[in-house]
């Protein structure tokens, strides 16, 4: 049998310093603007703590993490993913799909109607994210549509322009 699967849990506020310098070793350096959008996140209150996932070995050291916060679709709640980290040492071994499949799962047991999220089709599509247009939703931004997509959680997820949380915007 494999080694251990490293523990995946919920975010916790310890995690956060953590998770800024993980998002700085995965996106390019101390300072990254992932890190910064975790780091604002929190401190608008718009993470969703129960929506997501940290990854640990036994020892401690941090894996990966997917982050999910308060996004609105046609004005009604909804779910926007990302960022998701993965130490460089330690991506192609899986942590990142076991942290997007609990996050999700943990989406679902809230009962989140919706998850969109921008990123590269060809890793979302096995989570179950299509083409955002193909289930009502508009991308904020015009020019996404090609990997802008989304995960109807709910019949009755809502439809309409997906718009992110404000910290969002210093990304732009």
């Amino acid at each position: 049998m494999d080694a251990e699967i490293p523990e995946v849990h919920h975010y916790r506020t310890a995690d956060l310093e953590g998770i800024v310098q993980l998002m700085d070793l995965a996106f390019g350096g101390v300072g990254s603007a992932e890190g910064r959008l975790v780091r604002d996140l929190v401190a608008d209150g718009a993470l969703l703590a129960p929506l997501t996932m940290v990854q640990r070995t036994a020892d401690g050291q941090l894996l990966g993490a997917c982050v999910m916060s308060r996004g609105m679709a046609g004005g009604a709640p909804a779910v926007a993913l990302g960022p998701l980290g993965v130490h460089p040492e330690h991506r192609t071994q899986g942590h990142g799909a076991r942290l997007v499949s609990a996050s999700l799962s943990a989406a679902r047991r809230h009962g989140e109607r919706l998850v969109a999220l921008l990123g590269r089709p060809g890793y979302y599509h096995r989570f179950g994210f299509v083409s955002a247009v193909e289930v009502g939703i508009v991308a904020p931004e015009p020019s996404w549509v090609a990997n802008f997509q989304a995960i109807v959680l709910s019949p009755d997820a809502p439809k309409g322009t997906f718009s992110y949380p404000a910290a969002f915007d210093a990304l732009s």
